[in-house]
């Protein structure tokens, strides 16, 4: 019985095979005449599920970001002279941006739920707190988790208040914090380390 492995047939040959079969040279997307048409399936491919269907307007403009990011670091690195996606027009996905008031409970609703929530346990009171400041005052979670008593600015019974946020602690599991804890303070999201709103 021969040791000696046929690299024809090895799974990494097969591999290269399938992926030379498959892909396509990223030169092909900047040849003049089919660079466009090939560069337009390819959005348009992206704008699909697996199926088929439609893809939600979000996915498929996070998609197409990734895809522009990948191309300008070609470009960057010499690997491509152009972006392709920059030589068609491709409309973006509209996406929608007004809350459909059916799905997002009334004033009332949000009474009586907090209501609830304080009197489900020992820990509602902190509960009706920590919901309470992100129907109220729209902070996200990760900013009512940050909240502390010197961020409160002014704090009226029946007016509305003011607070001054500053980080915020968001939910990363211990595997992907440099602390190895499931929390880690950070800035507050797309600002700047130290902007406060």
């Amino acid at each position: 019985m021969s040791s000696r492995v046929n690299t024809r047939t090895s799974p990494s040959h097969l591999r290269a095979r399938g992926l030379e079969g498959h892909t396509t040279p990223l030169g092909a997307l900047i040849e003049h005449g089919s660079g466009a048409v090939l560069t337009r399936r390819v959005l348009a491919r992206i704008s699909q599920t697996k199926q088929g269907n439609p893809a939600a307007a979000n996915t498929s403009n996070r998609k197409r970001m990734v895809l522009n990011n990948a191309m300008e670091y070609a470009q960057e690195i010499g690997e491509l002279s152009s972006n392709p996606l920059k030589a068609v027009k491709w409309a973006k996905q509209r996406t929608l941006t007004t809350v459909d008031p059916r799905v997002v409970i009334n004033i009332s609703q949000a009474r009586r739920f907090l209501k609830a929530v304080e009197n489900h346990s020992g820990r509602g009171r902190r509960m009706k707190a920590f919901f309470g400041c992100m129907y109220f005052a729209a902070l996200r979670p990760e900013e009512v988790v940050d909240l502390r008593e010197e961020h409160l600015v002014s704090l009226p019974v029946d007016d509305w208040g003011e607070m001054r946020l500053t980080n915020a602690e968001p939910r990363s599991g211990s595997r992907w914090t440099n602390s190895g804890k499931i929390r880690e303070r950070r800035e507050l999201k797309h600002r700047v380390v130290g902007e406060i709103r």
